[in-house]
C-alpha cells in the first residue's frame, strides 16, 4: 500500500491568490524550521513505500529548496516525489535546471485563466502570468513532466473553454490537465463574495472545456466536482476515489491526527457512484449546502 505524504516547506508565497484554502496570512506565524524538515526527513525511513508531495506556500521560496530535494533524492533513491508549485521562479531557467537534474516525478502547476488581466487578478500578483507560462515552458525544454491544474471560481468559470485551447495552443506536449472545485475555506471564505460560486453554476463552462480538450486530444480530470452535477457522457472524465493511498501531512502536523477534508456525505448513499466518488471539500457543503447534489439511483440522467 503506497503512501502519499504531503510535506510542507514553508508557508511563504510569491503569489496571494484570491481562493488560497492555506491562506498564508493565517499560516504566516507557523514557523517550519529547518530542524523540523531535518528531522522529518530522516522519519521517512520508518514510512516503507511512499510518494512525497512537496508543497507550500510556495516551495521555492524556500532558499534551501534544492538542498532538501537533494538530500530526499539522496537518502531516498527509488521514492518519486511530486513539486506543487505556483511555477513562477521557474522562470529562472537555472532553477528548473537544477530540479531537472534531481528527476521528480513531475510538477504541478496551477493556471488561474488564459488571460494576463484576469490569471493576476486571481493570483493579486501583476506579471506572475508571463512568468508561470515562463515556469512551465522552461521544465517543458528540461524534460521535466509538468501537469497543469486550474481551480474553478466566479473569476474564471466562463473562461474554461478558453483556457483550455491556450493551453494547448501554448503546451502542445501537456500531458492533461484537471480541474478543480472551489474548497471554501482560508482566502476562498474571506473573499467569498468575489471569488465563490456554485458548482452547477459552472457545469456548462466546465462540459465546454470537456468537449475542447477531446476534441484536441488533451487528458482533462475534473476533481471535486461529484458526477450527479453533470450530464452522464462527461462522468467518465471524472477522477475516482483511490482506497490505497494514505494521505499525511508533515512536519509539523502529527500524522495521526490528519483528517481527509473532502468527500461525499449522506445524502450521497444509495448513489451509483458512491464507492467511488470524491465528493467535493467539505467546507463547499458547509457553505451552500447539499441541494445540488442529486444521487443517481440507475445509469441515466
Amino acid at each position: 500500500m503506497l503512501k502519499k505524504i504531503y510535506c510542507v516547506f514553508d508557508y511563504k508565497c510569491n503569489n496571494n491568490c484570491l481562493h488560497c484554502a492555506v491562506d498564508s496570512e493565517k499560516n504566516c506565524g507557523k514557523i517550519i524550521t529547518n530542524q523540523n524538515i531535518d528531522k522529518f526527513i530522516d522519519s521517512l525511513k520508518n514510512e516503507g513505500d511512499f510518494e512525497l508531495e512537496i508543497s507550500g506556500g510556495e516551495p521555492t521560496c524556500k532558499k534551501e529548496f534544492l538542498y532538501y530535494i537533494e538530500r530526499i533524492v539522496q537518502k531516498y533513491p527509488n521514492t518519486r516525489y511530486i513539486v506543487l508549485s505556483n511555477g513562477r521562479n521557474f522562470s529562472n531557467k537555472w532553477l528548473a535546471e537544477k530540479l531537472a537534474e534531481l528527476n521528480p516525478l513531475s510538477v504541478l502547476i496551477p493556471i488561474h485563466a488564459d488571460t494576463a488581466e484576469l490569471h493576476d487578478r486571481i493570483s493579486q500578483s501583476p506579471g506572475s502570468f508571463e512568468e508561470t507560462l515562463q515556469g512551465i515552458e522552461n521544465l517543458y525544454d528540461c524534460d521535466v513532466q509538468v501537469g497543469l491544474k486550474t481551480v474553478i471560481n466566479k473569476i474564471n468559470y466562463k473562461r474554461m473553454p478558453h483556457l483550455i485551447e491556450m493551453v494547448i495552443r501554448r503546451f502542445p506536449n501537456c500531458p492533461g490537465i484537471t480541474i478543480n472545485g472551489l474548497d471554501v475555506q482560508g482566502k476562498a471564505l474571506k473573499n467569498d463574495k468575489i471569488i465563490c460560486i456554485n458548482i452547477r453554476e459552472t457545469i456548462p463552462y466546465i462540459e465546454a472545456a470537456i468537449d475542447v480538450a477531446k476534441k484536441n486530444g488533451l487528458y482533462i480530470t475534473l476533481y471535486s466536482i461529484p458526477p450527479c452535477m453533470v450530464k452522464e457522457k462527461y462522468r467518465k472524465y471524472i477522477g475516482r476515489k483511490h482506497k490505497s493511498n494514505i494521505f499525511t501531512k508533515t512536519p509539523t502536523t502529527d500524522m495521526l491526527k490528519v483528517t481527509l477534508m473532502y468527500g461525499t456525505v449522506d445524502k450521497c448513499k444509495g448513489c451509483v457512484y458512491y464507492k467511488t466518488c470524491t465528493g467535493t471539500w467539505y467546507s463547499y457543503f458547509d457553505y451552500y449546502g447539499t441541494d445540488e447534489l442529486k444521487p443517481i439511483r440507475q445509469n441515466n440522467d
